[in-house]
């Protein structure tokens, strides 16, 4: 066992023995799994805090009944973490309540103003009515779901227009003129994230093109050693090709959890955990809200 392997166990072992040092296991541990996945899967900073939150419950069942039989608890940390990270993926690949970001039309919709006439207006899913609780206003009466809806709202604050704005700001009593410029803010963010993906789209598709025209020259040139400096050229090229694909994969189009942290000035643990309770109570069926 290595050092830091060593580490993570004596503090297990002696929490059991002792009864003390149960917070630094804790932090240390949290840290570990919310680093595992960006590092062995290359996984986005909100996607590794929301499994995070999926995590939990079993890292800390991990570490109450961890019994030390010459197996480090790193080492069973890192199996179990693997196996939940397929176990999550499966889950939000299947499940439209587990999209990483929740679309802002899973709770309103346009309605019919009437049932004679064309015109629509927006308005709440019915199933989000009864889930969110409104009172006899109009408005949701909880507080937190509030504000839970309002970092929602900011995490689809590309797609919002000024009726929607208007609708979120009634229903959660929020002041409009806050949540347009909050919007206007994330917005100001992803027009420098589509100049980005826009610099390294056109430069993997510069290094296609020059990818092409070497292969063309490889298949008529005989030289032996033109081919050789042609063939050292084309993987030089290549690589340029996969950090420009690779960079373009990573620029992230909607807003991450730290910024809408910043405008709603809470910490970045709230809007993690408070998107996934969001995502709990849209998911639960009507009937058993209240539970």
């Amino acid at each position: 066992m290595n050092k830091e392997t060593d580490h993570l166990t004596g503090l297990i072992l002696n929490w059991q023995k002792h009864g003390t040092g149960y917070s630094e296991i804790i932090r240390e541990t949290s840290e570990f799994v919310i680093d595992y996945p960006r590092r062995c899967s290359h996984w986005d900073r909100d996607k590794c805090s929301e499994f995070y939150i999926y995590f939990y419950r079993r890292l800390i069942k991990l570490i109450d009944n961890f019994d030390y039989q010459g197996i480090s608890f790193k080492a069973l940390l890192k199996n179990t973490i693997a196996w939940q990270m397929s176990s999550f993926y499966r889950q939000k690949k299947s499940s439209v309540n587990m999209d990483y970001c929740i679309r802002y039309d899973s709770v309103i919709q346009a309605e019919a103003v009437c049932d004679c006439s064309p015109e629509r207006k927006l308005g709440l899913t019915e199933d989000a009515k009864v889930k969110l609780r409104l009172d006899c206003n109009g408005r949701i009466g909880d507080a937190r779901i509030c504000k839970r809806l309002l970092m929602l709202a900011l995490k689809n604050a590309n797609y919002l227009n000024e009726e929607y704005i208007g609708k979120i700001s009634e229903i959660t009593g929020c002041s409009r003129g806050w949540l347009s410029d909050a919007v206007y803010q994330i917005r100001s963010v992803s027009e420098y994230r589509r100049d980005r993906l826009e610099t390294y789209r056109i430069r993997a598709n510069k290094a296609y093109l020059e990818l092409c025209q070497i292969h063309r020259e490889l298949g008529l040139t005989q030289n032996i050693c033109k081919q050789q400096e042609l063939e050292k050229k084309l993987r030089t090229i290549k690589k340029r090709m996969t950090r420009a694909c690779r960079s373009k994969d990573s620029v992230l189009m909607n807003p991450t959890n730290y910024e809408v942290a910043e405008i709603m000035r809470v910490p970045k643990g709230s809007i993690d955990s408070g998107l996934y309770l969001l995502r709990k109570t849209l998911s639960v069926p009507a009937e058993s809200g209240d539970a």
